[in-house]
């Protein structure tokens, strides 16, 4: 009966975060697909470009949204609601400040820092336009991420879902307008997303406006120790974000010595699919972060072992299958972006090769959510920097000098597969505790 139980709250906090993070997923593969088909494999190649630097600027939106939220829930487990109230009233005008001040540095400085990176004028020229609309846009977009951890927290979980899938209907709708019928380039691909996320930001701060739920909105309120955890505990997991990002950039750099533009146009169509991919498996595990997070702060910690075992294997299932499916119809889930045929010829193989990674980054995902979850601040930062930036440096430098082009692909297999020994390790110390 208790099993069964937990298994119940594992679907009903994780089911409608992953439905949300797919139709988001699938969101992206469709701009993708729009961009790859409409208007070319250069438009493409800038938009992967682009993607790790705009990642990079709402990482800080994700870290701070995703440390209060571990606290507001530890709060709620506690019955700290006041407190819980003042964290979340602080964190949404902080958000909002600091995009204000990011969008406008943002927007000023994209040519010029993408320009360190390739000499290819033309292909600057797109992706700063690309970046431009979404500073223009940042400080809703940004809060537009931040709200699905506060609806969660809040156990507004299908709200949240509804949130997302109208957003993303919005933005498939706009995408067709934007890009098909009113031939707006890449500028029209940026400005669907910017106007469909910004809708969704204030539909989701709708909930909060009255004193319905458990957060509303109060006097702000923090203390520097409480804001240093948040910080600190939102760094770990916004630090893995971080780390994909710029080993993002490193790779383009790397695929634009070795194969040019289509070599960076393939690696941003395979990063595409890997997108709703591990959206989904993350989306699976932060669903029900604030569940862990709740029976910390009420100590039900055989609760927590229960749900986590439940969450390993549904998230090794659920890889396992990926795989599969990658291995079996690779050709056909490459040509979603583009037919030219020397893309689908080196495009095969590399998604082959790539999927093998799909078989250990569950575990690893797995850790680091249970460690935010936890308030393990030290071990999350440990575990975020060696598994998300070192380790895929070093597997990057080595296989990329053994195998060219397939060793980025090969790189990422590895980094995951030596993570997990880690990861195992750090799981079994936190319960010990």
């Amino acid at each position: 009966m208790f099993k069964s139980k937990i298994t119940k709250l594992f679907f009903n906090y994780a089911l409608p975060n992953m439905i949300n993070s797919g139709f988001f997923s699938l969101y992206i593969i469709i701009n993708g697909a729009f961009v790859g088909q409409f208007l070319g494999t250069k438009s493409l190649a800038a938009m992967g470009l682009s993607m790790p630097f705009i990642f990079i600027l709402f990482t800080l939106s994700d870290l701070i949204a995703i440390g209060s939220s571990v606290q507001i829930s530890l709060k709620i487990g506690a019955k700290k609601q006041n407190l819980a109230r003042e964290i979340f009233s602080f964190c949404i005008i902080f958000i909002l400040l600091t995009y204000l001040i990011i969008g406008v540095l943002g927007y000023f400085s994209s040519t010029f820092i993408l320009s360190l990176f390739s000499n290819d004028l033309e292909l600057v020229k797109l992706s700063s336009q690309y970046i431009k609309i979404f500073m223009i846009f940042a400080p809703l977009l940004c809060l537009s991420f931040a709200m699905d951890n506060y609806l969660r927290a809040c156990g507004k979980n299908k709200y949240s879902m509804y949130m997302g899938i109208g957003s993303v209907i919005v933005n498939i709708i706009l995408d067709y307008l934007f890009i098909v019928y009113f031939d707006l380039e890449i500028i029209g691909a940026a400005m669907a997303t910017s106007i469909s996320l910004s809708i969704g930001s204030f539909i989701g701060i709708l909930p909060f406006l009255d004193k319905k739920l458990q957060l509303y909105f109060v006097k702000p309120k923090m203390n520097f120790k409480l804001l240093k955890n948040i910080l600190l505990n939102g760094s770990s997991e916004s630090l893995m974000n971080v780390s994909l990002s710029l080993i993002g950039i490193i790779t383009n750099y790397v695929l634009l010595l070795n194969g040019g533009e289509i070599a960076v146009a393939i690696f941003s169509a395979i990063l595409y699919l890997d997108s709703i991919i591990m959206a989904l498996v993350n989306a699976m595990y932060d669903g029900v972060m604030p569940l862990l997070s709740f029976n910390i702060g009420s100590k039900s910690i055989n609760k927590n072992k229960i749900l986590l075992k439940t969450m390993a294997f549904y998230g090794c299932i659920f890889s396992c299958v990926i795989f599969i499916v990658n291995i079996l119809f690779s050709k056909e889930l490459m040509q979603i972006f583009n037919h030219e045929k020397q893309f689908s010829q080196l495009a095969h193989l590399a998604l082959i090769l790539y999927s093998f990674n799909y078989l250990f980054a569950w575990l690893n995902s797995l850790t680091a959510t249970y460690l935010t979850a936890a308030n393990k601040v030290k071990e999350s930062l440990f575990f975020s920097i060696i598994q998300s930036f070192f380790m895929p440096i070093i597997c990057l430098l080595i296989f990329t000098f053994l195998f060219n082009f397939y060793g980025i692909f090969i790189s990422c297999v590895v980094s995951e597969f030596l993570s997990i020994f880690l990861a195992y390790f750090l799981l079994k110390r936190c319960f010990k505790s």
